[in-house]
């Protein structure tokens, strides 16, 4: 299967992986993924798509969900997307910046933030050095 997006939450240090209408949280420590899981993303992740196309932490430690073109600001306290919330990516999301990228072994060459591709996969991830 092909990963969807992938993340680490704010919400608990932990690494989820979203594929189709799963998710996983997987353990670093033990490299696997977590007893219990997958599990159905709309059970878990409530205002959320059946399935996610992306995410992004953002700077200011928002979690950001993407999903065609639409983009969902996630509460990571109340552990579910934030009211008024889908909004469309335009134009808001067509203005970011992209870090430039060494393809040969995917790593940043800038500070800002990542952008790494691999297939379907796409993960952003907001350094805040």
């Amino acid at each position: 299967n092909k990963i969807d997006a992938a993340f680490i939450w704010i919400g608990n240090g932990r690494v989820y992986l979203f594929v189709d209408k799963m998710y996983y949280r997987f353990d670093d420590n033990r490299a696997s993924v977590d007893y219990g899981y997958p599990r159905v993303i709309k059970d878990n992740w409530k205002g959320l798509p059946e399935s996610v196309d992306g995410v992004s932490i953002w700077r200011n430690r928002v979690t950001y969900f993407f999903k065609g073109n639409s983009y969902y600001r996630f509460n990571d306290k109340r552990i579910r997307v934030e009211d008024n919330y889908p909004r469309p990516i335009n134009p808001i999301w067509t203005q970011c910046t992209v870090a430039k990228l060494n393809t040969q072994n995917a790593s940043v060459t800038s500070k800002a933030s990542i952008l790494v591709t691999f297939g379907m996969l796409a993960i952003m991830k907001f350094l805040f050095l």
